[in-house]
C-alpha cells in the first residue's frame, strides 16, 4: 500500500496496490469511498494542494509479489482519468499550485492543466528527430509552470523546456548529471554533475543564461 495525506490532514488517500484500488478516507468521519484502478499501476503522488493524486506503472518500483495483470500491460498511462503520455512514465511533478502536471517519460514531455474541464495531456517531444536519444529520467517544474527541467540518462546536457511555446533547448550541465532539483524559493535550479564533481546552479526566471557552476 502507498498511503499520502491531503496538506489540512483533512483526508487519506491510500492506494490498495494488492486489488488495484484507490480508497479516500476522510479523518473526521472515518467515512471511504473507493475507485478501482489499472491493475498494473504500482506508484501514486498527490499534488501539493491535495485535491489530485496520479497513479502509473514505474518500472523502477516493481515489485515480485506484484499481481499478474491479465491481458495486455499498459506502461504508458496516468489515472484516473486515464492518459496517454508516453512510454515508461519516469515522474510526474506539480506547480505549486497544484494546477499544472507534468509527467516525463522515455522521449516525451507531458503537460497537463489540472483546471480544465476535461483533462488532457500536451505532448512534448523531447529529442524530435534524433535516433537513440537518451531516456529522460527526471523532470522539475518552474514555480509559475512556465518552464520545466529535463534530466536523461547518461546526457550531459539538461533540457528546458518552455511549456507555452513548447520549444526545447539544452543547456550546459557537465558530465552524468545524477540530481536535479528546484530551490525552496524556487529561485534557482540545480544540478550536479557526479561524472566531473561539478554542481550547476541555473537562473530559474531566465533558464537559459549559461549556469553558475
Amino acid at each position: 500500500q502507498i498511503v499520502l495525506t491531503t496538506p489540512d490532514y483533512q483526508r487519506a488517500v491510500v492506494f490498495n496496490r494488492g486489488d488495484s484500488s484507490v480508497t479516500v478516507i476522510d479523518a473526521a468521519t472515518l467515512d471511504k469511498d473507493t475507485v478501482d484502478v489499472r491493475t498494473n499501476l504500482n506508484t501514486m503522488v498527490m499534488s501539493p494542494d491535495g485535491a489530485w493524486v496520479v497513479l502509473w506503472h514505474d518500472a523502477a518500483a516493481e515489485r515480485p509479489d506484484d499481481v499478474e495483470p491479465p491481458g495486455l500491460e499498459s506502461f504508458n498511462e496516468a489515472t484516473h482519468t486515464a492518459m496517454a503520455v508516453g512510454f515508461d512514465p519516469r515522474m510526474v511533478r506539480f506547480t505549486p499550485d497544484g494546477q499544472t502536471a507534468v509527467v516525463v517519460s522515455d522521449a516525451y514531455l507531458a503537460n497537463v492543466d489540472l483546471q480544465a474541464d476535461v483533462l488532457v495531456p500536451e505532448l512534448i517531444e523531447l529529442a524530435p528527430g534524433v535516433l537513440d536519444a537518451p531516456s529522460a529520467e527526471e523532470v522539475i517544474v518552474a514555480t509559475d509552470g512556465s518552464f520545466a527541467w529535463v534530466r536523461q540518462f547518461g546526457a550531459t546536457e539538461l533540457l528546458v523546456v518552455d511549456l507555452e511555446t513548447r520549444g526545447v533547448e539544452a543547456v550546459p550541465a557537465g558530465i552524468n548529471p545524477t540530481d536535479l532539483d528546484l530551490s525552496p524559493d524556487g529561485l534557482q535550479a540545480v544540478a550536479v554533475a557526479r561524472g566531473s564533481s561539478e554542481l550547476y546552479i541555473y537562473d530559474a526566471e531566465s533558464p537559459f543564461t549559461p549556469p553558475r557552476v
